[in-house]
């Protein structure tokens, strides 16, 4: 049986190294995609970890291609604060994904620029059900 968490102790979290640039942007969609999880109340954690996959497999469509190193550093998981509380973070590890991410004047053949913001935000109705799915399993 999946484990059952309440989602006030769960949020999503989106990264692209270093974390600290385009912050206002990035707290703008954790504050959104906390709005839909709180809405939902508790889900599965097999649901939380859904949504961060189909998360990550939007974004890396959306990725220029170079040489792929950049695609192939993509990561969903689930990580836990120091007092313990859950969450599920989504990003890019390769050093040159926030800037591949937020030079919108560079033209890519393959992929765009703001790949993983795009990716959350146009897609939230669909991870809202992703989310909402997890509620089936949840007494």
């Amino acid at each position: 049986m999946p484990r059952r968490v309440p989602l006030r102790r769960v949020g999503i979290g989106v990264g692209l190294r270093p974390q600290n640039f385009a912050r206002q942007e990035f707290r703008a969609i954790q504050a959104e995609l906390s709005r839909v999880i709180s809405s939902i109340g508790k889900v599965s954690e097999d649901a939380l970890m859904d949504a961060a996959e189909f998360i990550k497999e939007k974004a890396v469509e959306k990725t220029p291609v170079k040489t792929g190193q950049l695609r192939d550093s993509a990561f969903a998981g689930v990580a836990s604060t120091r007092t313990g509380k859950k969450f599920v973070k989504v990003g890019f590890s390769d050093p040159k994904a926030i800037f591949v991410h937020e030079r919108l004047d560079q033209h890519h053949d393959v992929g765009e620029a703001k790949f993983l913001e795009n990716a959350i935000k146009q897609n939230i109705n669909t991870i809202a059900g992703i989310l909402a799915q997890g509620l089936d399993d949840v007494d």
